[in-house]
């Protein structure tokens, strides 16, 4: 699934939206900035609720606008979750849920009965939204979007107004719808913290326009201080093999073979595998005779050098993966490395997240 907004029009004299954005795959796309700076026209241009000619927007190779066409907001599958939740006050929870589902065009993909599980409603079905918290109301809200079997679903600064703990949760349960339905989610929010919690791709929108788009290691790195030592960074890997004379277990990351000191995996799971950021090793050749087990060839996505202190990150891929190196500004001088360029990493210590 691709998401293509290309979007130029006025909101004013003086204002106007100029911004070209993309998000590959199911993802989560965030559009940062300031209050005012264009985020949540963004939003309402991709619903539908306003009308701009000459225009494109491209959802799952279906196209929404052109200069010919115009999908009214009805007719778009988007799910849309507002700062304010516009729930609807005379209904209970369950038929708030119930409403959303049978407006439904389509069969939904997602259950009321998954619904109400994943996002913990059971409890709240017989009340109605003015008895529930800020943090139950917007679950209640976000369960109604996704029961509108949404091919996107849009999120207006959700959390601005919950305390700290409950947007920590509401974090964790859009993390795990995207994960489990493989629904897209566009998260608009001036909040770095939340930005950084939840997105795979993040735009910075200034006064209508967006920056190049940023991974959440490079967001970090512009936002937040300096990289931690103790940092770590997280892959996916399937487990193949356990080899009991070395005791090793054989994984396979991206079509490399790693290996980690663990005999317990489950042969073709799927795990996450750990590696803190100053265990990594970034070389220019692949190194025959080394004690290194774990060596691979990845590319350079971006070279972030601060131009002083001791430190310097670049950020690799690796097919559909990134991580990140904390490599001394003095070794850089000796890399060279640059952008698209193809170079080596060496693990010196991997270990997994998950057992069984």
């Amino acid at each position: 699934m691709t998401i293509q907004i290309n979007a130029k029009f006025k909101r004013s004299r003086e204002f106007g939206i100029n911004v070209d954005l993309n998000l590959d795959e199911n993802k989560i796309m965030a559009l940062f900035g300031k209050s005012g700076s264009g985020k949540s026209s963004i939003l309402r241009y991709v619903a539908g609720f306003e009308k701009f000619p000459n225009n494109f927007l491209k959802v799952n190779e279906t196209i929404l606008q052109d200069k010919t066409s115009f999908v009214q907001p009805e007719h778009r599958q988007i799910g849309y979750v507002f700062q304010s939740l516009n729930l609807f006050t005379h209904l209970s929870a369950e038929g708030n849920l119930k409403f959303a589902s049978e407006r439904s065009r389509a069969k939904p993909f997602v259950s009321e009965s998954e619904v109400i599980e994943i996002l913990d409603l059971k409890d709240l079905l017989k009340k109605f939204p003015s008895s529930l918290s800020g943090g139950e109301q917007q679950r209640l809200a976000i369960g109604r979007s996704l029961l509108s079997n949404p091919s996107l679903i849009l999120l207006d600064e959700p959390l601005s107004w919950l305390d700290t703990d409950t947007k920590l949760r509401i974090l964790d349960y859009l993390k795990e719808i995207n994960k489990k339905f493989q629904v897209p989610m566009i998260f608009v929010s001036h909040s770095a913290d939340e930005v950084l919690l939840i997105s795979d791709r993040i735009y910075e929108i200034e006064d209508g326009k967006n920056k190049p788009p940023l991974t959440p290691r490079q967001f970090s790195l512009r936002y937040f201080k300096e990289t931690s030592t103790t940092e770590t960074i997280t892959i996916d890997c399937k487990v193949c093999e356990y080899d009991s004379i070395n005791g090793l277990t054989r994984l396979n990351f991206e079509e490399e073979s790693l290996y980690v000191e663990q005999g317990d995996l489950l042969e073709n799971q799927t795990i996450k595998a750990e590696i803190k950021i100053q265990d990594i090793v970034v070389t220019r050749f692949h190194t025959e005779k080394s004690s290194v087990l774990n060596q691979f060839s990845a590319t350079v996505h971006s070279i972030n050098d601060p131009g002083n202190g001791a430190f310097a990150i670049i950020e690799f891929t690796k097919k559909t993966q990134s991580l990140s190196a904390r490599v001394p500004r003095k070794s850089l001088q000796v890399l060279s490395p640059r952008e698209k360029e193809t170079l080596f990493i060496q693990i010196n210590n991997l270990t997994v997240q998950n057992k069984r």
